[in-house]
């Protein structure tokens, strides 16, 4: 029933939104565990690494046609030529946009920090799977239960 109920919106939180699973399971009422497996069937990890190049790669790209197109421009100031009407009309029309893009893309996307270690997530799995330990509420608890 819970999946039906909440595993599109986990899968949003976790993908889109970048929370982790901790944070999914207290707003939805929705174990944790129980996330981690939706995410391993439903390869929420590779997903959510699209969303992020896909959302970072727009300005990018952007920015990769403005360069050429000023190389273009400065080729032709260099051959003594006038740049192409076309090319300086292009790039009048995206230069402007390109800030705006970054702050959307940066606003749609939480800024991503070089984690050190192992992340909390993980942690938590290995314990649960590996150690036996379950927490609850912040207690921790070790069980004789083998790992799975």
């Amino acid at each position: 029933m819970k999946r039906a109920q909440f595993y599109s919106e986990a899968e949003r939180l976790y993908v889109q939104e970048q929370r982790t699973f901790e944070d999914i399971a207290k707003q939805l009422d929705v174990a944790e565990r129980t996330l981690r497996n939706w995410a391993e069937d439903g390869k929420w990890q590779a997903r959510r690494e699209q969303y992020v190049a896909m959302q970072t790669s727009t300005h990018e790209d952007m920015h990769t046609l403005v360069r050429g197109l000023l190389r273009l421009a400065n080729k032709d100031i260099a051959d003594q030529k006038p740049p192409s009407q076309s090319v300086l009309y292009t790039i009048s029309k995206i230069a402007p946009l390109l800030d705006r893009v970054k702050k959307y893309e940066d606003s749609v996307v939480p800024e991503t920090t070089t984690a050190r270690g192992l992340s909390a997530d993980i942690i938590a799995a290995i314990e649960s799977e590996v150690l036996g330990i379950k927490r609850n509420n912040e207690q921790s608890t070790i069980t004789n239960e083998a790992p799975h």
